[in-house]
């Protein structure tokens, strides 16, 4: 079920979008990987099993800094000091210990504890990058490094083009939900979201012409009658675009078929390209207007 801010619409950019910042949600389910892929595959006793003194004596020693001997002989103990560390670090420590952790992907050698270790890592790779979508993080495991993979920058333009009014009270309103659909961490609505924010730049158009038009090329050609001027190159990316997420093998066809899937990142990647589109678009006709 939807939460009271999500079906309002008061969610914001940076709360959909966790960059710089784990919230509680994402911290609980980060450990909670973590726990069920190694905590629970490693020896009880670390003294006793190879796999859990190699995991605990790198995390003691390369990680920590912190002398080895002061390990205890049992994982549980040292899984709690594990912990009390995770629960109070900042949000980029915590990512420094899920990266110490999916570098056990590639761990080399021979030996059991050192190949139990490397598919546990690949195990944790595979199931943390999961809920770091689930969770709308910025950051992604990419070929085993941990990246951001939405700035700034693109978050910036999203709350720009929230902030219009006037005229193009309708655009902002498809965004706001297109933002909205996104945003929902326990049911989220990708298909939708691509639908509302292709419907910003399609109500976006119709303020800069007065009227309606029934596909893209249309309204471009309207704007460009009444003046408004865009360059070549941008005008065929727009159309592109829109191609791309209305034509039969486009995202926008899938919303026609139940059976077919929008993904998380397509759905991101609209939401951030017709946001930046919208707020050229708004300061074009302005200066068209002048």
């Amino acid at each position: 079920m939807r939460r009271f801010s999500e079906r309002l619409g008061l969610t914001q950019p940076r709360e959909a979008i966790q960059r710089e910042s784990i919230d509680e949600r994402l911290a609980n389910r980060i450990w909670s990987v973590i726990t069920q892929v190694f905590w629970r595959n490693v020896g009880e006793y670390t003294d006793d099993h190879d796999d859990a003194r190699l995991l605990f004596s790198r995390l003691q020693d390369d990680f920590f800094g912190a002398p080895i001997d002061r390990l205890s002989e049992i994982t549980s103990i040292n899984v709690e000091k594990v912990r009390d560390w995770y629960y109070s670090a900042q949000w980029n420590e915590v990512y420094d210990l899920v990266q110490f952790l999916a570098d056990f992907s590639r761990e080399t050698g021979p030996q059991q504890a050192a190949s139990h270790l490397r598919m546990l890592g690949q195990v944790f790779t595979t199931h943390c990058n999961a809920v770091l979508e689930e969770e709308k993080s910025a950051y992604r495991f990419v070929s085993g490094e941990l990246s951001e993979i939405t700035d700034e920058v693109e978050i910036k333009s999203i709350e720009t083009a929230l902030e219009f009014t006037g005229s193009f009270r309708g655009a902002k309103e498809h965004l706001r939900v297109a933002l909205q659909r996104y945003s929902d961490r326990t049911n989220p609505d990708y298909r939708n979201s691509v639908k509302e924010s292709v419907s910003a730049i399609e109500s976006a158009f119709s303020a800069i012409n007065g009227e309606r038009s029934n596909t893209m090329k249309i309204a471009v050609t309207r704007a460009e009658e009444r003046g408004f001027v865009l360059h070549p190159a941008l005008k065929s990316g727009l159309l592109n675009i829109y191609g791309w997420s209305s034509d039969e093998a486009g995202i926008r066809h899938a919303l026609l078929d139940e059976r077919a899937n929008v993904s998380e990142t397509e759905a991101r990647l609209m939401l951030v390209l017709c946001s930046a589109l919208l707020n050229y678009l708004i300061v074009e006709s302005q200066n068209t207007a002048r």
